[in-house]
């Protein structure tokens, strides 16, 4: 940072701002008018005046520690006093300089050795409260704030300043006080020394104080420019005198180094736009060393990108380094993003051939966030200036390092290339697209599969694929067909060998990873069909490739028969197996040639070569084999079984070669030859079956869920009894091989159509004693959802009761009670409720006898209750006691004798449906206070008492934080178990509803939550910091929906105590993610709105913006609490970064609340904030 003929490094200005700046002054801040007291060597003589003279070269504290004579001579501390405060002096204006050197919020850390208390005076007359310190009295130098007048002040006891030999052997050495300080000050802080000269007396014991090479750096402000510094560890700082003698230039520094701390940013951000509005300032100007500083600073350098319009400051900018990061591959810092902005969005596109030179003087390495933003800006600018020089920077991307972009960001390059003009570039870029990388990653080692097992260890292997077939391709596509293709005329020849080049050494790639085999390709794998792109996963840049190639042959054939050859040969030739099948394509379409010329052509080619190019040779032989002569359909298939002969038995070769022929022969009926061969190697190979014709489309499979080909109008039209027989005759080895033909799920769709073919399936199955779990899971599932009158109920409510007493149909039966009890169409009829809760009674008691298997630790009982018979059973109850009291005609008098009973049961029982049954009866306490208030307080409230059994507890809490609600008849009983839960949480999943549970007892059920010693302090101390955030979150959404009566009665009753609390760290530190929900609050608080404002700018600084100012900002607190509006959104600016949309919105608003008298320091803070968003 420059300022004046000043430059402060970097270190200071970061310590400044982070409070970590110590200003250590010395007795030349106090020597010019109007302080004029003298240095300490001045000092001296003015006390030996009348006593013997100095000697030469004698030390001013020996020579006063001589005259002081241990007491016994001259007063000299006494002398010292009535010089220093001789009347008429006062601090010069470099006190109050280094006492506003500490910015806002900051507080001052300056330490002195002079004796006159001038920093005190000047401090009270700025207003500045700062404590102060007196040698000995001195703080910990590692931890301090104010003034600290190290060698102590003659206005309070002149008998302790540090003055003689023997006062400096005590400060530094036996009593060591200010030694200590100091060395404790330089292990932490940033100190910065003026108005000492190297040969001063108090440096020599200061350096006593230093830790050398330890703790941060150490800088003083001087015009020596010598190195007697060095010995000292201290760098220093220089400034020029004027006029011989002047240090004039060092007072005039700093007091523009203090106005520029204190400077808002948006007087900063006009004095940079009124300095480059004209040309750069001369060199050494104090605009100049402004400008310097300015852009080597993040906050300031926003400035420079935003208003610098004129092309000299390129050649300042490139005279002053700031561009070189941009041509560096080191990372660029912020300061270095902003230049980067300036330089790509506006240089580029302004000034043309200026920015070339830059390139040219600095390059031809770019960036890799400039490349970026270079390539965004050339396909998103909107402006029509980057057009002249689209295809040169392009080509300089190019020149870049491979990786220097990513696919995409090519693809929308090439997507803006314009016809004709970037027929170069394009071409160029793309060739980058198609260039292949081989590309090495792990792969599961299927082979090693029964060693894994065994061993129990991972085990993966390498794998090798290449780049155009693994990215997927966004824009190429659209650039082939919008851009390529409709200009093969003028680019074929120099789009060919592009498309050559990359096929072959994608292929050469591959086969150097191994990843190759006779008869594997995997470049081609997913293409099944070069005549059509595939139809699923997505475009790769191979798959664009492939169309390129085949376009290319499309168009000769078309246009250029002698190329169309030439490709095919080429192409046929070549060591990719992908060209092979591209040629083998543009063979078949090619109708110059004959269909024996094109067998003949296939003829010559290996066996590899037919196998690899398999959906493409019968393309071929489908249009050519039938119209080919005798001879050369004969040629072929000999051929063709003689490979066959040849090749070894159950080889993928020799199964490839008779599936060929076999196609061969079915594909041409009417050829004997093929026939007659296809016969012979049958006969051969019997055990060998064609996989039948390749040219199936892939979309046109059919996939069944299970079941799929059963018709159910069949099924229906047997008995059940044929059916279920059949099912039990299938030979299984497995469970899982149970309904590998769907006939056991069929039974679902067949009871859903047809109620008496189920009722009879049921009858078979009892009377036939048959208990397989799959079976009867079919026929319930099937009448939970059938559509059933009340004569169909009653049907089968009778059915059911006279069930065995198996498992499977205890858990069938439940199912269907629980859905039909509940459903609002097709329900149960009230009038069967008594008979079916009768039946739940049997089917409970077969529930109780299951084996134990649920784990006895959950931490989702809720989950499991609503999923097994047990919860399931319980919701039926449930909703037989709705319909009970909604049909009571004499008026509901609590629950009924029978249900007390069951209730009771379940709640001893040890089962675990009994558990989950008990579980999800706890989830619904708000629903028992209204059936039955005293039930519900003797049975099932004491089941939240951790005292009494805490697996009990747990489970039943999980149940009632799932779905329970507290209300106010039961709540003084339940709250001490809220209490004993906070010990808890961590048991169960339902921390966050817990919290909402508090949150709402807080607001609602208790009067004094939070105020003179209530328990919800105990809660928010508990409460770990995501449940803090969730308890702000909470509160935000009950404000929201409150009365503007109820929150102000919540803010005055506890709310507003909360947040002074909180802010205090009481109980706990009041974080980030809390006032992220907290911001929103004064927006519900109507006449409390600035006083929550007030609150939330003491919070901490929030990250989260969650405000919508158009929806969620009342429209009158405008003109009602302007100025509290004011704060607000500087509050919320504060979070916002760069870009938000909202920025705009709080423009708008700032300029409706200067019309409504918004005062000036309100209005200064909104335009700093919106410049530093700049």
């Amino acid at each position: 940072m420059i300022n004046g003929a000043i430059e402060f490094p970097p270190e200071i200005i970061e310590a400044q701002n982070d409070g970590k700046l110590v200003i250590f002054a010395g007795a030349g801040i106090s020597m010019p008018p109007p302080a004029n007291l003298p240095d300490f060597n001045k000092l001296a003589d003015e006390i030996g005046k009348g006593c013997r003279p100095r000697r030469q070269n004698e030390p001013p504290d020996e020579y006063l520690g001589s005259l002081h004579d241990r007491g016994k001579g001259v007063r000299v501390h006494e002398r010292a006093k009535e010089i220093l405060l001789r009347e008429g002096s006062r601090p010069t204006p470099l006190h109050e300089a280094l006492l506003k050197v500490f910015p806002h919020k900051v507080p001052v850390r300056l330490v002195t050795t002079n004796f006159d208390k001038h920093f005190t005076t000047a401090a009270a007359d700025l207003g500045i409260t700062a404590p102060t310190y007196i040698a000995p009295a001195l703080p910990l130098g590692n931890d301090f704030e104010g003034l600290v007048y190290l060698h102590g002040a003659c206005s309070e006891r002149p008998d302790k300043i540090v003055l003689t030999d023997a006062d400096f052997g005590r400060a530094y050495l036996t009593e060591a006080w200010a030694s200590r300080f100091l060395y404790q000050m330089f292990l932490t802080y940033t100190v910065l020394f003026i108005g000492y000269s190297h040969d001063d007396v108090v440096m020599k014991y200061i350096a006593k104080g230093l830790p050398a090479n330890l703790g941060p750096r150490r800088f003083i402000l001087t015009e020596k420019r010598d190195r007697q510094w060095e010995p000292f560890g201290i760098q220093p700082l220089y400034y020029d005198l004027q006029d011989g003698n002047s240090h004039v230039a060092l007072t005039e520094g700093v007091q523009e180094w203090a106005a520029e701390t204190h400077r808002g940013l948006y007087e900063k951000s006009e004095k940079i736009r009124s300095l480059v509005e004209t040309a750069p300032p001369v060199f050494g100007t104090k605009d100049d060393h402004y400008l310097r500083d300015a852009v080597r600073k993040v906050e300031t350098v926003k400035f420079f990108r935003k208003y610098t319009q004129r092309p000299e400051y390129l050649e300042w900018a490139r005279n002053l380094g700031i561009l070189k990061p941009l041509f560096s591959p080191e990372p660029l810092n912020e300061v270095g993003e902003q230049i980067a902005e300036w330089f790509v969005d506006h240089c580029i596109p302004s000034h043309h051939e200026e920015t070339f030179s830059v390139f040219q003087s600095l390059g031809p390495y770019v960036n890799p966030a400039v490349c970026r933003r270079i390539a965004n800006a050339l396909h998103y600018g909107k402006n029509p200036d980057f057009r002249p020089v689209f295809a040169r920077w392009v080509a300089i991307l190019i020149d870049q390092a491979s990786t220097i972009l990513q696919q995409d960001k090519w693809e929308l390059l090439l997507i803006s290339c314009q016809w004709p003009d970037d027929q170069d570039i394009a071409i160029m870029l793309l060739e980058k697209c198609w260039r292949p990388s081989l590309i090495v990653k792990e792969s599961f080692d299927f082979g090693a599969f029964g060693s894994l097992l065994d061993s129990g260890e991972e085990k993966t292997t390498v794998d090798y694929t290449v780049s155009i077939a693994e990215e997927d391709s966004t824009w190429l596509e659209q650039s082939w067909t919008g851009f390529f293709a409709p200009h093969l005329a003028q680019l074929s020849e120099r789009i060919e060998p592009i498309v050559t080049a990359s096929f072959e050494k994608a292929s050469s790639l591959l086969r150097i990873g191994g990843r190759t085999e006779s008869l594997y390709d995997p470049l081609g794998r997913g293409r099944e069909d070069i005549r059509h792109s595939r139809s699923f996963g997505g475009t790769h840049l191979l798959d664009v490739l492939i169309d390129a190639a085949r376009d290319l042959i499309d168009f000769s054939i078309k246009n250029d028969h002698p190329n169309a050859q030439r490709l095919i040969d080429k192409w046929g030739k070549s060591d990719c197996p992908l060209l092979n099948r591209i040629a083998t394509q543009g063979m078949a379409d090619f109708t110059v040639q004959s269909s024996d010329d094109k067998i003949l052509w296939l003829g010559k080619k290996s066996v590899q070569f037919l196998i690899l190019a398999g959906t493409e040779i019968r393309n071929l032989l489908r249009a050519a084999y039938p119209l080919a002569a005798r001879a050369v359909r004969s040629d072929l298939l000999n051929r063709l079984h003689k490979e066959l002969l040849g090749t070894k038995n159950k080889s993928d070769e020799h199964f490839e070669l008779f599936d060929l022929i076999s196609w061969l022969a079915k594909a041409n009926p009417k050829c004997e030859i093929a026939s007659a061969i296809d016969s012979a190697v049958r006969d051969k190979y019997p055990q060998l079956v064609p996989r039948g014709p390749l040219e199936d489309d892939f979309d046109e499979i059919e996939w069944h869920t299970a079941g799929s080909g059963i018709d159910v109008e069949d099924l229906l039209s047997r008995p059940p009894s044929e059916w279920i027989d059949a099912i039990m005759a299938q030979p299984r080895t497995d469970p899982s091989d149970f309904d590998l033909d769907g006939k056991v799920y069929a039974i679902r769709s067949a009871v859903i159509r047809d109620f008496q073919w189920g009722l009879d399936a049921l009858k078979y199955l009892a009377t036939a004693n048959i208990q397989e779990p799959p079976i009867w899971n079919q026929l319930f599932n099937g009448w939970r959802e059938a559509k059933l009158d009340s004569n169909q109920w009653e049907k089968l409510i009778e059915a059911f009761e006279m069930l065995p007493t198996w498992q499977p149909c205890a858990d069938g039966i439940t199912e269907v009670l629980s859905a039909g009890s509940r459903r609002e169409e097709h329900a149960m009829p009230h009038e069967l409720f008594e008979k079916a809760f009768a039946l739940s009674l049997k089917v409970f008691a077969v529930l109780e006898t299951k084996e134990p298997s649920l784990e006895k630790v959950s931490k989702d009982w809720l989950g499991l209750a609503i999923n097994h018979p047990g919860g399931k059973i319980a919701e039926f109850w449930l909703q037989y006691l709705a319909d009970l009291k909604k049909h009571s005609s004499e008026g509901w008098i609590g629950l009924p004798v029978q249900v007390k009973a069951l209730f009771r049961q379940v709640i001893d029982s040890p089962s675990d449906d009994g558990k989950l049954a008990r579980v999800f009866l706890v989830s619904q306490l708000h629903y028992f206070a209204s059936l039955d208030r005293d039930f519900n307080s003797e049975f099932f409230i004491p089941l939240l008492d951790w005292s009494k059994d805490h697996d009990t507890a747990c489970q039943s809490w999980q149940g009632f934080l799932g779905w329970g609600r507290w209300i106010s008849s039961f709540l003084d009983q339940i709250l001490p178990f809220y209490h004993q839960t906070l010990a808890h949480l961590d048991e169960f999943e339902e921390r966050e509803s817990f919290v909402q549970h508090i949150a709402g007892i807080a607001v609602y059920g208790v009067a004094q939550p939070w105020t003179d010693g209530g328990w919800l302090s105990h809660y928010v101390s508990t409460f770990n910091p995501p449940l803090r955030r969730k308890l702000a979150e909470t509160l935000r959404q009950i404000l929201e929906a409150m009365t503007p009566e109820a929150s102000a009665e919540l803010w005055n009753r506890w709310l507003k105590h909360y947040w002074h609390d909180r802010i205090d760290r009481i109980p706990a530190v009041l974080n980030s993610d809390e006032v992220d929900n907290m911001v929103l609050w004064p927006l519900y608080l109507r006449q409390y709105f600035p006083e929550a404002v007030e609150l939330l700018g003491r919070s901490p600084k929030f990250t989260l913006v969650m405000v919508d100012l158009e929806t969620d900002f009342p429209a009158e607190y405008k003109a009602q609490y302007t100025d509290a509006t004011g704060r607000y959104l500087n509050l919320l600016l504060g979070a916002l970064r760069r870009g938000d949309h909202r920025i705009a919105e709080i423009r708008k608003i700032y300029g409706e609340l200067l019309a409504l008298g918004l005062s000036e320091d309100v209005s200064r803070s909104i335009l700093d904030s919106l410049s530093r968003l700049e």
